[in-house]
């Protein structure tokens, strides 16, 4: 295998799959960020009701499945 094909294998390897509601994730990390910069720490159970509330404030018509962490 040469050098150039090599990076080509860790490149596909390395590749993120993107989240299937990215308006939702993008909200939530931000939220969290804030929180967290603020010294607020947020349980897990915090999350997933705030990630529902967000979810329906945006409106969203696809279907989004929330679980426990």
């Amino acid at each position: 295998m040469t050098s150039v094909e090599r990076v080509k294998c860790l490149f596909k390897q390395q590749a993120l799959k993107q989240p299937k509601l990215a308006q939702l994730d993008l909200v939530l990390y931000k939220w969290f960020t804030v929180m967290h910069s603020e010294g607020k720490l947020v349980a897990e159970s915090v999350i997933i009701e705030r990630a529902k509330s967000f979810f329906d404030e945006l409106q969203k018509t696809e279907e989004c499945t929330f679980c426990e962490i």
